[in-house]
This record gives C-alpha cells, structure tokens and sequence, in this order.
C-alpha cells in the first residue's frame, strides 16, 4: 500500500490531466483551473489515510478533531477506508454530514441567541437558488 507521500504525488503528477480534460470537457480556462484546484485539495485533504495518524489527518489542523470518530469507526486500509470507489465516497459523504450538522448547529445556537426564527427547508433551497446563479 503506498505512502502518504505517495498518494500526494500521485494526486499532483494527475493535476495536470485532470486541468486539460476540464479545459477541454468546458472550454473555459478559468473553470478548468478551479476543477483542478479542487481535484488537489481533495487528493490532499481527504486521502484515505484519514482514519489513523497520518499527513492527510494532520493537515486539518485543529479541525482534525472532526475525523474523530471516522478514525474510531473505520479499521485502517478496510475496504471502507481504503476502498477506491466507497472509500472515497463514504469521506465525502461523511464530511458533508458533519458540515451539515456543524451549520444547523451554528444556526440553531444563533436563532436561539438573537431570539429568532430557524430557517425552515425553503429557506435554505431560496439561498442555495440564489448562490448559485454567481
């Protein structure tokens, strides 16, 4: 199994033909360098040594604490850690859940604060609706 090192190379030597295919995939430059911005920060960010010690989980820095219960969970290089396809997809979709989680609580402790309403699901899809349109 290779090193962190190793995946790290790997995610920067693959940068450049992830860059093409997007330029050519969208024809748009500007574009094709945030897809390939984005290919390195997840080939850094979220590699699948996250479930021990290990570069990929130092990085986070304090935010570390986060992949706590990833790392007490999953059993390093399981097919659920290290698992090309549903490795890669269970990160993500763990992040995400604990982003989410993270917001609702930010939100809730602020309406809670200010003495105001919570955001009720339209809500959130009226600002996602509007965001996206930039």
């Amino acid at each position: 199994m290779p090193s962190g090192n190793t995946h790290d190379a790997i995610t920067m030597i693959l940068a450049l033909p992830v860059l093409v295919v997007g330029y050519f995939a969208s024809g748009d430059p500007k574009l094709a360098a945030v897809v390939a911005v984005g290919f390195i920060f997840g080939g850094l960010m979220f590699g699948p040594d996250l479930d021990t010690v290990s570069k990929q989980y130092s990085r986070w820095s304090f935010l570390k604490l986060l992949w706590f219960p990833y790392r007490n969970f999953f059993r390093h290089r399981s097919r659920w850690s290290h698992g090309l396809i549903f490795g890669t997809l269970l990160r993500v979709v763990y992040f995400m859940g604990i982003a989410t989680c993270a917001v609702f609580l930010v939100t809730y402790v602020y309406t809670a604060y200010t003495g105001g309403e919570l955001p009720g699901i339209w809500d959130f899809a009226r600002v996602w609706a509007h965001v996206r349109t930039y």
